[in-house]
């Protein structure tokens, strides 16, 4: 990256362990790299954010789950530093995605030319469906994807990414802070320092509590939580993880944009989903193809969650074998969006 992006400065309106930061030293700290090589970045603070989710039950049942979402929040000045980071590795990623022919096959977290929508993206796979029917469509789910990003590759795909023999300091300082993070839950935190849910900034509070009090309000009290998982995971929710966890599966995106290419099918990735179309004599090549690139990327699935819908010549609805078991159903779900031909 021979030249940096201005900087771009979000105000952030919660109140954290630190007090908001104004964009002059925002600026000032996350555009010098020394700085940000010596900063010492705070605990995050976590809460469960709740999304429906649609999947089949155990008769094969389409039905709307909830699917909980474990998002942290970064620090004000912490955040200036992940977004800063995420512009300065954005336009290399962007390249990246352009020379390895996957610029239209990863739609989540970025800014694309052409615009466009979870209904947009959606209806892209159902038109490419209509068209090329006969097929068969594969929905994967990608278990607990934040939490399971292996720190060795995320390291090494940063690494290619920079061009570089290792991560600057800086770069490894963010890296260090994302992967060895600490975080508090954000309701025991409050109900233990008697601060409102509802209204937090009561009072004129303008911050969780002073540096001060941290170590006996916060790490003696025994709320401070490390990263559950040793040697995988970043926190969701702060301004780089998205763009981290996207750089994180570009071989993996280059291999099945290739490889299903091949068997004459369509691939698109929105960050946990994947969605593969085949040709019918080619489902098990594809599922073969998913399962060894999930393997080689240290993530998981959930086999029995995959959906799948065998569309028929022409028009008409796919219709789904009578056991339950099969995964096969007579409608394809995908981004919140279900389509049955």
């Amino acid at each position: 990256m021979t030249t940096s992006p201005p900087f771009r400065f979000k105000p952030r309106t919660y109140i954290h362990f630190d007090l908001p930061v104004s964009q002059e030293s925002a600026e000032r700290l996350a555009c010098d790299p020394a700085k940000v090589a010596r900063h010492s970045f705070y605990p995050f603070v976590g809460y469960t954010n709740v999304i429906k989710k649609i999947t089949r039950d155990e008769q094969g049942q389409v039905v709307k789950k909830d699917k909980p979402r474990e998002i942290k929040i970064a620090a004000h000045r912490d955040a200036a530093i992940y977004a800063r980071y995420a512009d300065l590795l954005s336009p290399a990623y962007e390249a990246e995605l352009a020379c390895r022919g996957l610029a239209k096959v990863v739609t989540a977290f970025r800014q694309l030319s052409t615009g466009g929508t979870n209904i947009d993206f959606a209806g892209e796979v159902f038109l490419y469906i209509d068209h090329h029917r006969p097929c068969i469509a594969l929905a994967f789910d990608l278990e607990k994807f934040f939490d399971t990003l292996d720190h060795g590759l995320l390291k090494q795909r940063w690494i290619n990414l920079l061009g570089v023999g290792r991560l600057p300091d800086d770069h490894f300082s963010v890296f260090q802070s994302l992967t060895r993070f600490c975080w508090v839950n954000r309701d025991e935190t409050f109900t233990k320092l008697g601060i409102s849910s509802n209204n937090p900034k009561a009072n004129n509070r303008r911050r969780i509590c002073h540096p001060r009090d941290f170590r006996q309000q916060i790490r003696q009290s025994g709320l401070l939580r490390p990263n559950p998982t040793s040697g995988k995971g970043i926190p969701q929710g702060s301004p780089i993880s998205a763009l981290l966890s996207n750089i994180y599966m570009l071989d993996f995106d280059e291999t099945l944009n290739i490889e299903i290419s091949k068997l004459g099918g369509f691939y698109r990735r929105y960050c946990d989903d994947i969605m593969i179309v085949v040709p019918p004599d080619q489902q098990q090549a594809a599922e073969e193809l998913v399962a060894t690139s999930v393997h080689t990327a240290k993530l998981t699935f959930n086999e029995g969650k995959t959906d799948r819908a065998a569309f028929p010549e022409g028009k008409g609805q796919p219709t789904a074998p009578p056991d339950p078991g099969s995964g096969f159903s007579d409608r394809i779900q995908y981004l919140g969006f279900t389509y049955n031909g």
